[in-house]
């Protein structure tokens, strides 16, 4: 998610390339009981995993621990966003005579 000067939201989770400045995007976390938590967007990186090209988003926020897999602790939340591809598009015009 992102937001605007004017608090205006928009989703940006349909990324086709890193932005330059991740100052005003977040995460917005939902938990199995609708608790909405925003977490300020620290850094984006390119990275590939299972063949795939995925953008992994960290977040920080003040007094954020999560327990990872191997039960060690984390003071940041990752999450992996699918790289969207360019798509081309073309169009076909037809000309005919009358």
């Amino acid at each position: 998610m992102s937001v605007d000067a004017d608090g205006n939201e928009t989703d940006t989770s349909l990324l086709t390339e890193k932005p330059a400045d991740v100052a005003p995007l977040y995460l917005r976390v939902t938990t199995h009981d609708n608790k909405i938590t925003r977490l300020a967007v620290d850094k984006i990186e390119e990275v590939e995993k299972d063949g795939k090209t995925l953008y992994k988003v960290t977040a920080k926020a003040p007094d954020l621990i999560q327990r990872n897999a191997d039960n060690t602790l984390n003071e940041e939340y990752v999450h992996y966003f699918e790289k969207q591809k360019h798509t081309k598009v073309m169009y076909i015009i037809a000309l005919t005579t009358l």
